[in-house]
Formats: C-alpha cells, structure tokens, sequence
C-alpha cells in the first residue's frame, strides 16, 4: 500500500514494527519524493566489485571489516509524495536546552581529547583529526519518530534525511546530512569539502583555522579524484548554510575513468578528513581515543546502483534506543584549535538537529 496521509504511513510502521520487518525512509535534497523501503531481513554484508539498485548503509569504518553494509533492494521500494505532508511540519521549536544531558561526553572529558589531538598534531604525526562526542538523553514518553523525521525533512530541504530500523540488528537512526561524499551520474563523480564551523549569526570573516581545516580535506579529495578521474576541477570556496550553523563548502569534480573504479573510489575517499584524520592512516587515533564506537555516525549512506550513487556523510545524526536518543557530533582540530571553542561547536552541532526532533515541552 502507497501511503497518502500521516496516518496510514504511521499504521504501516506500526504493523512492520510489530512484525520485526526493517525499513528505511529517505528523502534526497530538494526532493518532494520520501523513498520508503522495506526488508523481512536484513543483514551485515559485503561488498564486492559493485552495488545492485538501493540503499546502502555504511558505518564509519567501512573497509576494515568485511561484512560492512546494509543494503535496502530498490525492488522493496515505493514512493510517497511528501508534500502531502509537509505543512504540518515547516515551523520547528528551536529551544533545546529544556533537554539536559543523561550521560554521554562531558564537557571535561571532551577537552580533554581535543587537547591530546592538538599535542598528537603538534607532534608532527597528524596535520588534522576530527574528534567526536555523544550526548545520551532519556527519550520522552511523547517522542514520536515519524513526526521527527518529517519535521527534519520539512527543516532541513537541502539535506538527505535518513530514517532506518533494523531489528535484526537492534539497530535504529536517523540523520539529516548536509554532505555529499559521493556523487556519480552520466561518469561524472563529485564530492563536497565540507569544513569549518560557525554560527549563522556570527559577524566575523572565516578564521584562519577553519580555512585550514577545509583546505586539507579539498586538498585530499584532489589528490584521490586524480587517481581514478580525469578532468579533475574544485569549484570556488562559499558558505553553506545548515540550520544554526555555517560551513566552508568546496566541491570537486572530475569525470571517472571506468564503471568498475565507482567502489575503489568510495574505498579510497572515506573516512575523508572532513570525519577522519589526515593522514587517514591516523583514524587509529580517533579508535584508540574516543570512549564510543561511533557506530554509523561519520559512515555513510545513499543511494546506490551498478555505476552510480549519490552518498551521503552521515552526519546531524542521532540513535534510537529503547530507553534513549543519543545524539552524535564532532570537529576538525588542527594545532590552533581552541578546545574550549571545539565544546561549542559541537553543542552546536547537537542543538541543530535535537531543536528538531525534541521542541520544547513548556
């Protein structure tokens, strides 16, 4: 059944919740379609030489393992016209702060990190590393996910807003990510740098420390695009808006040598420094440091086919639990970062997607 209201799609999550059945809901930027998919069983898998038609799901350390992804079949898909309920969802409440932390990443703690980040880079052993944090807070008995993921959809247009349940693997997020990792349409593949942060109301220029921080993630996609590419080309640097917060967004292009390079290409860029570390070989820093597992935060998901995609970093992100949602966020440090600052920027970060998700009760 093709749902046409709120309520029959509420009914039909319902009814795949109580079979144990996985799905997914996808809206892709600027889109008036939601792509809803289903699975009776879903399973970690790997993958090969290339990608059937669907949806993939990738934690952030994919290719390490070798069962790496979830994969949704385009044969178990349908589309639902979104505008049919999108005016219920335009206006969101931006007051956060009525939500305080269960436990998570505090305050001390995550200083403490990006300190030992700033001595590792300093040490000459990084020229960057993106740092991470969870906040966990105690779901309210009200919490309804369909609601806040169309409200994330309504919020954030230019995004790729993910919803996906997995019992199976007693796995279940949502996210609305502002950065494409990977783009392949008509052997033209593109990616965003996407770095540097800063409030929409801020009156200051760009910092040297934010340009530093997406120069070397622009740098990195180059020097990989160039190995599997021709026609390489970075487009000019701009702001781009993402709810309260701002980044630096450059994109690079270039016109992809043969079908078959479409996985060793994705395998290559991710994690980029934009999630990572550079060099990537010191994302052992990031596992060796951080208290959490990251899970899917900073993987990636999208859609996929034989010799296309369009993937998204999975960022503005948060968990689903029985008992909790926890919230996922981090920065780019570099040896002038200011920890201080990095506790900010990811508060931020958190407040942009739990204003959502979580209005204000009073």
């Amino acid at each position: 059944m093709n749902p046409t209201n709120i309520n029959q799609l509420s009914d039909q999550l319902l009814r795949l919740r109580a079979q144990k059945q996985s799905f997914t809901l996808v809206k892709l930027p600027l889109s008036d379609a939601i792509l809803f998919f289903t699975e009776k069983q879903l399973s970690w898998q790997n993958v090969q030489n290339s990608f059937e038609d669907g949806f993939v799901i990738a934690p952030f350390l994919f290719g390490i393992s070798s069962n790496n992804t979830l994969f949704f079949s385009a044969k178990n898909k349908i589309e639902i016209d979104f505008s049919a309920f999108a005016s219920n969802f335009e206006t969101v409440n931006q007051t956060s702060d009525f939500y305080s932390a269960n436990i998570g990443t505090g305050k001390v703690q995550y200083k403490a990190l990006v300190e030992s980040a700033v001595k590792h880079i300093k040490l000459g052993k990084a020229l960057k590393v993106v740092t991470s944090r969870i906040k966990q807070i105690n779901k309210p008995s009200t919490f309804n996910p369909l609601e806040s993921y169309l409200a994330l959809c309504g919020k954030f247009p230019k995004t790729m807003v993910a919803w996906v349940y997995a019992p199976d693997q007693n796995l279940e997020w949502m996210g609305a990510s502002p950065e494409s990792l990977l783009s392949i349409k008509n052997s033209v593949a593109t990616s965003m740098s996407l770095a540097g942060t800063r409030s929409v109301q801020s009156s200051l220029s760009w910092g040297e420390k934010e340009l530093t921080e997406q120069a070397i993630v622009t740098d990195y996609l180059k020097f990989i695009y160039q190995k599997y590419c021709s026609e390489v080309t970075a487009s000019q640097t701009e702001t781009l808006t993402a709810g309260i917060i701002e980044h630096l967004l450059t994109r690079v292009s270039g016109k992809i040598n043969s079908p078959s390079q479409v996985l060793p290409l994705l395998l290559d860029l991710h994690p980029t420094p934009a999630v990572g570390a550079m060099p990537k070989t010191e994302v052992d820093f990031i596992k060796e440091q951080e208290a959490h597992d990251r899970k899917l935060y900073a993987g990636f998901w999208g859609m996929v086919g034989p010799d296309s995609c369009n993937l998204f970093v999975n960022l503005r992100c948060f968990e689903i639990t029985e008992s909790e949602l926890i919230f996922y966020a981090g920065g780019g440090i570099t040896g002038s970062s200011d920890p201080e600052a990095e506790w900010v920027e990811t508060e931020r970060k958190i407040a942009n997607t739990q204003a959502v998700v979580l209005p204000n009760l009073n």
